[in-house]
């Protein structure tokens, strides 16, 4: 392995928490927003289950987003199987499932990496899961970042696509509980019907540009 380390290429990070307002904000919203895709699942288990809204949100209290994520999966095979529910739906989910793992690495990269800044820019140490070492191979493919960090370069602009990210992507799970609300509503009446949420977001389109003087 002491061989493998010549072909590495690493910084010194100087770890810092004097940021900019602008990233501030930007971790902020990401986790405000990310929270909210969290409550999205919740909501999904609890048309699938047809319960109260108190009796799911005791059930899912202690489940990260795997946990629901897998919670989701197989009560749609249960309803697939009795033929409530139909084999796209369990296709749909897994589509959004594979989504919900990327982001979720975009997410936990804002609320638990390290800060440094390099010359103007800003970046940020990524410390958990793993990281593709293309100048390690064949011996390693991927290399766990807990052995060698790896630091992402962030900017406004990429502050703001990941927010835009886990918005969407909530969306996307909010009209997935409807369509199979309806699907569930075909073959019985169901018991429990949820308060209309507002959902109010923040607008991340992109800055206007500023006109030169």
């Amino acid at each position: 392995m002491a061989g493998l380390t010549k072909k590495l290429k690493t910084v010194w990070f100087d770890h810092r928490t004097d940021l900019p307002q602008w990233i501030s904000v930007g971790i902020g919203q990401a986790v405000a927003e990310w929270a909210v895709l969290e409550r999205e699942l919740e909501e999904v288990i609890r048309i699938l289950l047809d319960d109260e809204i108190e009796q799911v949100r005791i059930l899912v209290n202690t489940m990260n987003v795997r946990a629901r994520d897998a919670t989701i999966k197989h009560l749609v095979e249960s309803h697939l199987l009795y033929g409530k529910l139909k084999r796209g739906d369990l296709w749909r989910f897994n589509r959004l499932s594979k989504k919900i793992e990327r982001y979720q690495t975009n997410r936990d990269m804002l609320a638990h990496g390290l800060w440094c800044k390099f010359g103007k820019s800003w970046f940020v140490l990524q410390v958990r899961q793993t990281r593709v070492v293309p100048e390690l191979r064949p011996t390693l493919k991927n290399l766990s970042r807990a052995t060698l960090p790896q630091r992402q370069k962030i900017t406004r602009a990429k502050l703001r696509s990941i927010c835009r990210q886990i918005v969407a992507l909530a969306k996307r799970l909010e009209k997935y509980g409807k369509r199979v609300e309806r699907a569930l509503a075909t073959f019985a009446q169901l018991r429990s019907t949820p308060p209309k949420y507002t959902r109010r977001r923040h607008d991340y389109r992109p800055e206007p540009r500023r006109k030169a003087p």
